[in-house]
C-alpha cells in the first residue's frame, strides 16, 4: 500500500501530476484534497492581489477601523500575560 504523499493527482491549473503532498486539504470534495496544486494557488492569489491590491487595502483599512476596540482588547490581554 502507497503511502498518503506517494498517491499522484492532476493539478487541473498546470494540468502536471504531483503528490497528494503538494495539494491543499479540502473537506468537501470527494477525496478531501483540492483541485488545484499549492503553487499554482500562490500563483492564482499573486495575480488576484495584484490586480485587486486596492480593493484589498481598502477593505483591511475599514476592517481594522471598525474592529479597533476589539483589537485593543485582545492586545491588551494577550499582552499582561
Amino acid at each position: 500500500m502507497k503511502q498518503e504523499n506517494e498517491r499522484l493527482k492532476k493539478c487541473s491549473a498546470c494540468n502536471k501530476l504531483k503528490t497528494v503532498g503538494e495539494f491543499g486539504k479540502h473537506k468537501q470534495s470527494k477525496d478531501g484534497i483540492r483541485n488545484i496544486c499549492k503553487a499554482c494557488d500562490r500563483k492564482r492569489r499573486r495575480v488576484y492581489y495584484q490586480n485587486h491590491r486596492e480593493k484589498i487595502l481598502q477593505y483591511q483599512k475599514k476592517y481594522y477601523r471598525k474592529h479597533k476596540d476589539q483589537r485593543i482588547m485582545y492586545q491588551r490581554k494577550y499582552s499582561n500575560r
